[in-house]
């Protein structure tokens, strides 16, 4: 087995792992854990968070947190790590908590990196689009769209949206389009509850830890 390991210099700290839309602590006694995107060592004042972009075994004792690189094993798959192994992670120390320091967004950023695309001078200036846009922006900042489709049975769109703090919140979406039709769905996106938007923004209650998925009909 292969690991990295990293000590960072902290007091009485706590050790937070990124679950399924949300985030769990764990006692730090070094068994080995699963996590997803990232985890976080944090104690009263400052914490440094380990991000990654595909591995998902870790272990934190005390204040050393380490993550699986590589590992060989027998069983269900004998030869699991053979070949070429290639992983992004990084370190971000940050002050305060892994909330304040908003670890989520950054695991999604190294999962998610931006791209960019050389265009011709000709194309930009003959194109109808604005040169800043966004098919939806979302605040407050613990706010997270882990999901933008079509419908499955319809011509609008499918936003998924969580709290990745635990913090109740009024969430605010903000689109590219005027809203004509707006309502809350179940995961086989089956109307619950019509929602009254303005314009090309909704307001939607989040209580903590809560998913919820919103169907969207442009006008």
């Amino acid at each position: 087995m292969l690991k990295v390991s990293f000590t960072p210099i902290l007091g009485d700290s706590r050790a937070t792992f990124e679950i399924p839309f949300g985030y769990i602590e764990r006692v730090a006694d070094g068994t080995e854990v699963p996590a997803l995107r990232w985890v976080d060592l944090s104690d009263s004042e400052c914490g440094l968070s380990l991000l990654n972009d595909s591995k998902y075994g870790f272990d934190v004792k005390g204040n050393t947190v380490r993550m699986t690189l590589v590992r060989t094993s027998y069983s269900p798959d004998p030869r699991p790590d053979q070949g070429i192994n290639e992983v992004r992670y990084s370190i971000y120390p940050h002050r305060g908590s892994w909330k304040e320091a908003l670890t989520f967004r950054r695991g999604y950023e190294i999962n998610h990196p931006l791209e960019a695309f050389v265009v011709s001078n000709t194309s930009v200036s003959s194109g109808s689009e604005p040169e800043e846009n966004s098919f939806v922006q979302v605040k407050p900042e613990n706010v997270v769209v882990s999901c933008v489709k079509l419908a499955e049975d319809s011509n609008g769109y499918i936003v998924r949206i969580y709290d990745a703090t635990g913090t109740e919140s009024e969430a605010e979406l903000l689109f590219s389009f005027v809203i004509q039709e707006a309502s809350e769905v179940d995961m086989l996106e089956r109307n619950l509850e019509a929602l009254k938007p303005q314009g090309n923004k909704l307001r939607v209650l989040l209580r903590p830890h809560e998913i919820k998925t919103i169907y969207i009909k442009r006008r």
